[in-house]
Parts: structure tokens; C-alpha cells; sequence
């Protein structure tokens, strides 16, 4: 596990504080210990920069700019009323909004469908259906790109682009996200008929002008 003492983490600190114009080298040491904080929530670890923050009224969320020990910088968007946050690798903050309201749309309606979910996993378990689940199905079913990355790492398949389903209902047990691409992936195979579609693409420039007008 990697070290989480921010002098170890000293260049990429660096380069997150850096991202807010304008600080002075002493201005950029007092940030990085008064400001940024370690989290490693959805199998990310990456430290965020609480005083660069964009606030979205609209969608009662704040995204803030944060950057994984790697050094990729992402928003991490928090709505105010989700346990859970939202990486997004969006550029902009408002593309960042946007990415999370999408996904949060489609987790909201397979949510409401998750006792047929649980049907086709424990279907899945007994061996009575059989099909794939794809790192496509996971995106699709509204999880973030470097979520499914991190995981899929700590399990050892990060290599692997589908798992069976019976190994993705298994994989439940300790990490009940991965529902959400069995949802999708059930989905296309028609086991779900009568449930909502949980994709929509629908109002997505719109939401977009909306988003870019209340941040």
C-alpha cells in the first residue's frame, strides 16, 4: 500500500495546489497541509484540494479538484445529500456536474428496479443463467471509470476487459456496486423485461446550458 504522508506525496501535492493560479510558493506549502485531505473512497486513493471547489446549487453538489498518487487529476463531485462521491476525468468542472447527474440518473432508476437485480444474481449463483459482465456494463450501470479501474485492481482481473456473471454476483459480497453492471449487463440480454431502461440520453444539452448557468 502506498504511503499516504503527504512529503511522500510531496510533487504530486505540488501539482495539485499548483492548479489554483496565483498562490505563491509559501501560499502552495500552506495549502497542501491546511487544505488538502486524503480519501480513498471507491477503491481511489487520491488527495483533494478542499479550498478549489466549484459549487453547483442546481444539483446541491460541490466538485473538488483532486489528483490520484498517480497523478491524475480528476473533480471529485459530492452531492450534499450522497454518501458516496463521483470522480469524473472531465476537464471542467461543469462537464464534471454533468457527468455526475448522468450517473446518478441511472442509479437512481436501477435502484428502483434492485429486487429484480437480486433475482438474476441469485439466478447467476445457482448456475440457472449464465452470461458476461463487461467493464463496459459497469460504466453503462453509472460507475466512474477510475472506480471500476481501482477495483478491478485489487482483485486481480485489471486485465481482463468482461468476468462471468456468476464471478460479478460473487464479487457483491464485497462490493455491492458491481449490481449496478450486472444490472446493465441483464438488461441487454432482455432478463429484466418490464423494469425502466436505466439509460437516457435525453435533456443532456440541456442539462448541460442549465449546469453552466446556476455553477
Amino acid at each position: 500500500m502506498k504511503s499516504t504522508d503527504k512529503f511522500q506525496h510531496r510533487t504530486v501535492l505540488k501539482r495539485l495546489v499548483e492548479a489554483r493560479e496565483g498562490l505563491s510558493l509559501i501560499e502552495q506549502d500552506y495549502a497542501i497541509e491546511a487544505d488538502v485531505e486524503r480519501e480513498t473512497a471507491d477503491w481511489v486513493p487520491m488527495w483533494v484540494d478542499l479550498a478549489h471547489a466549484v459549487r453547483s446549487n442546481r444539483l446541491s453538489a460541490t466538485a473538488y479538484r483532486a489528483i490520484t498518487d498517480d497523478g491524475t487529476f480528476v473533480w471529485f463531485v459530492k452531492h450534499d445529500n450522497k454518501r458516496k462521491g463521483f470522480h469524473s476525468r472531465e476537464h471542467t468542472a461543469v462537464d464534471a456536474f454533468l457527468d455526475a447527474a448522468q450517473t446518478w440518473k441511472t442509479r437512481r432508476t436501477i435502484k428502483k428496479n434492485w429486487d429484480r437485480l437480486e433475482t438474476v444474481r441469485a439466478d447467476l449463483l445457482r448456475g440457472r443463467v449464465s452470461f458476461p459482465v463487461s467493464v463496459d456494463d459497469a460504466k453503462a450501470g453509472g460507475l466512474c471509470t477510475l472506480g471500476i479501474e481501482g477495483f478491478m485492481k485489487r482483485f486481480g482481473i485489471a486485465k481482463k476487459r468482461q468476468i462471468s456473471g456468476r464471478l460479478a454476483a460473487f464479487l457483491m459480497k464485497f462490493e455491492p456496486q458491481v449490481g449496478f453492471a450486472i444490472y446493465h449487463a441483464a438488461e441487454t440480454k432482455g432478463l429484466l423485461s418490464g423494469a425502466k431502461p436505466s439509460q437516457g440520453a435525453q435533456g443532456v444539452k440541456s442539462e448541460k446550458v442549465a449546469l453552466e448557468a446556476s455553477s
